[in-house]
Order: structure tokens, then sequence, then C-alpha cells
């Protein structure tokens, strides 16, 4: 009932009409690990804070294989991750966990766009929200969130999810950023 609830939080004026149909182009800051709960992974904890970093980096470095714009059928005005890198760098030990795993309410995803560290500006902002990254499962679940940039207003929160796989805690992970980006056509 929760995932419907979240698939189906899109606000705007058009109710008939797909969210980035109502849209010119978006700002896109990056993958927002800070909520993020670790299911069943033996890495360290500081190893997964240096492959968020790095999973962000990559979207800019391999932008041709992480191409939001192209995912989503939308001009993207700016491509920024450095905000998401700082939460990155800061999160606590506790997001491993081995036992149930929850998923992040509509208020702790309007919480998390409140706190991204973004630069003044308008127009409508993107930030994919990590809630869960389950080892066994080989998947990565997230929150594809659209926001207006001055007021940070949520606008559209879209669960999207991604197999994961490759080598390497790095590429492991990101996979599941690009396979969840294929569902952004959908929003």
């Amino acid at each position: 009932m929760c995932i419907v609830a979240a698939m189906c939080a899109c606000v705007h004026a058009q109710k008939s009409k797909p969210f980035l149909k109502t849209i010119d182009s978006f700002s896109f800051y990056g993958v927002d690990y800070s909520h993020v709960t670790v299911h069943a992974a033996t890495e360290s904890p500081a190893k997964f804070r240096e492959a968020f970093v790095a999973i962000n980096k990559l979207m800019l470095v391999e932008a041709d294989k992480y191409d939001v714009s192209k995912f989503a059928r939308k001009p993207v005005t700016l491509s920024e991750v450095t905000g998401v890198c700082e939460l990155a760098e800061q999160m606590a030990d506790s997001f491993i966990t081995f036992s149930a795993v929850r998923m992040l309410t509509d208020a702790e995803v309007e919480q998390a766009v409140q706190a991204l560290p973004v630069k003044s500006g308008s127009g409508v902002g993107m930030v994919m929200v990590a809630e869960l990254l389950d080892k066994p499962q080989k998947r990565g679940v997230f929150r594809a969130v659209f926001f207006d940039i001055e007021t940070r207003k949520v606008l559209c929160s879209r669960r999207i999810e991604g197999e994961a796989g490759g080598f390497g805690l790095r590429n492991y992970w990101a996979n599941s950023v690009r396979e969840a980006m294929h569902d952004l056509k959908r929003i």
C-alpha cells in the first residue's frame, strides 16, 4: 500500500497528464544516499560512503551512460552533484542492517529535499533519493523527486527500482541507478 501511495504522489494541475509533460526542463542534483538503508551487505560503511560519492561523480564522467535527459526525455539545464556528495561523506555508520527494512515516508522524502544543499535558483530540480540497496535481492530502490528549486516544494515523487550488477562496489550499485533511470520516462 505504501508503494501505491508513493507511485501516485505527483501533484500537478492536470492529473491526466504525466508530470514530465508539464515541465520544459529541470536541473539534476544527483543521488542522495543520506537516507538509504543498505540491507545485508558485508562491506564497511566507509566503503559505501566512498562508493556513494564515486557513483555521483561517475554520472558526470560517464554522462552518455547516465544521461538523465535521455531517460526522462527532457532537457537538463544543470547537473550538480556536489551537495549530495557532501551529504554522503557525512553519513553516520548506522545505514547497514541485517534485519527488516523500511521504505521512506513521503514526509521523510520532503525533509530530504529541504536538507539538500543546492544553490538558490528557480525552476524545477530533480534528485534521486536512495531508499534501499538490497544485496540479497540485487536491487536498488530510489525516489525520483521533482521539486521547485526556490521553495523546495515537492512537485512529484515516484518510486523507481533498478537491478544491481557489475564488478566492484561502485559499479554494482551504479548499475541499479542506471537501470532505475529507465523508469523516468513513465513519470
